[in-house]
């Protein structure tokens, strides 16, 4: 029970499997007690997150532990009856790389409504699976290539204990040592799914996850998966025009370097393009360089989502070095938030952030409940009562509430909503246009 009492994922996978994988007697056995202890846990709420996992152990063995253990298991852990045993082993799981099964499932669930392909990446859980279908293990955690062309099959099943290993974890220890080796062991994984732009919920639906190598990714490999995932929108895996097509309007990308160039390059007029008889959608002459490309019935729109928006919008307040002058004398800076911080602990009166929101961390992500904090009215009226000459941070606080309070409390007004967007839109433009 080391690995319950650890919280190791990897060994407790590892000794269940061959735990079970041991001759099982007819009388109360090994597997029963552990799995006795393990259920207590559960019941106590201690080790929750195992009770998939558990799950999928025992539909796997359910052969091999006979009917009457079997019985027993579907009691404890809720598992379905024997007689649907093999429909819940045979469920559809999300395996690595493109799902084209979610692809046929959007289709139903969004019908004729516009939908968002949402991008983000994650630290990496590696971990290891059950291939239901050939009784192997797949192992997750190397790269996958850059270039979404090369990807191919990417399965990688851990070897059988044979003559060349003595067990499981030999060949898995095996496996790792050599990924290592060769610097293919993933850091951090991209997690791509879709979502409803209209209605009441969002529904999200995950259809792609991959290991992200650590170089050699720039924007031209996140075009290159979005070119595909746009044509899987339209065209069903026997290369057919899909009935009811996933009506994709474009893509909410995170604040990573490479997937902002490649929003940039999508929004960007191309030649190539035009020249090919596509069309732009812009909003107006002069009021911006980019435009949505009509690649299909839909603009294509590339943007920042709001959680990293939000955040990078209050790393560059944390910018000591950052020029963020509006025009002349009127500044942004996170001294007077810091000003305020001592001023209203002086005077007795509650702050709505602490110090610890203000600290600048460089190399972490930046926290998305201390970016709330901020930016909010009340420390903008805050900052106008009790600090002078933060006419400039007061302003940027506003546009930032304005842009994003339709993301954080939607409204059912959908004038109000966008007047709040355009308000906040139209103070950074006017600041941008004042500072070239």
């Amino acid at each position: 029970m080391n690995s319950c009492q650890t919280d190791d994922q990897e060994k407790l996978i590892i000794d269940l499997l061959s735990l079970f994988s041991q001759p099982i007697t007819k009388g109360t056995s090994l597997q029963f007690e552990v799995i006795k202890n393990i259920t207590g846990k559960l019941k106590s709420g201690v080790n929750h997150k195992f009770s998939l996992l558990i799950k999928d152990i025992s539909i796997i063995h359910k052969n091999r532990l006979g009917a009457a253990n079997y019985s027993l298991m579907q009691n404890i852990f809720g598992l379905p009856g024997k007689t649907t045993a093999i429909t819940y082993a045979k469920k559809e799981k999300l395996t690595l790389g493109l799902n084209m099964h979610v692809f046929d499932k959007a289709c139903e669930l969004y019908g004729k409504g516009p939908v968002i392909d949402c991008t983000d990446e994650a630290r990496i859980l590696r971990y290891i699976h059950p291939d239901l279908c050939d009784d192997h293990m797949e192992l997750i955690g190397q790269c996958f290539s850059p270039n979404i062309d090369e990807w191919g099959e990417n399965k990688v099943m851990l070897p059988k204990a044979g003559k060349d290993f003595v067990d499981d974890f030999s060949a898995l220890k095996d496996y790792i040592d050599n990924i290592v080796q060769k610097k293919l062991l993933a850091k951090s994984c991209g997690i791509h799914n879709f979502a409803a732009l209209s209605g009441t919920t969002n529904n999200p639906m995950i259809y792609l996850i991959w290991p992200t190598p650590n170089r050699g990714y720039n924007a031209e490999s996140m075009l290159k998966i979005w070119d595909k995932v746009r044509y899987h929108c339209f065209i069903d895996e026997n290369k057919k025009f899909r009935e009811n097509p996933i009506l994709l309007m474009g893509h909410s990308s995170d604040s990573a370097g490479f997937q902002l160039s490649a929003a940039s390059c999508l929004m960007t007029p191309c030649k190539k393009l035009m020249d090919l008889g596509v069309k732009y959608l812009t909003l107006g002459i002069g009021e911006t360089v980019y435009a949505a490309p009509y690649l299909s019935d839909l603009p294509s729109i590339a943007y920042l989502d709001y959680d990293h928006e939000i955040r990078l919008l209050f790393k560059c307040l944390k910018y000591e070095t950052l020029d963020l002058t509006m025009w002349d004398g009127v500044i942004v800076s996170i001294d007077h938030l810091k000003e305020l911080k001592k001023v209203l602990s002086n005077i007795g009166t509650h702050c709505p952030f602490a110090d610890g929101d203000l600290l600048f961390a460089r190399y972490l992500d930046q926290n998305c409940d201390a970016a709330l904090k901020v930016f909010t009215n009340n420390v903008a009226d805050l900052l106008e009562k009790h600090i002078p000459g933060s006419e400039g941070t007061v302003l940027y606080i506003r546009a930032v509430v304005q842009l994003l309070s339709p993301f954080i409390s939607p409204s059912d007004n959908p004038n109000q909503m966008q007047q709040s967007l355009s308000t906040g839109i139209t103070v950074l433009r006017l600041w941008k246009n004042s500072t070239t």
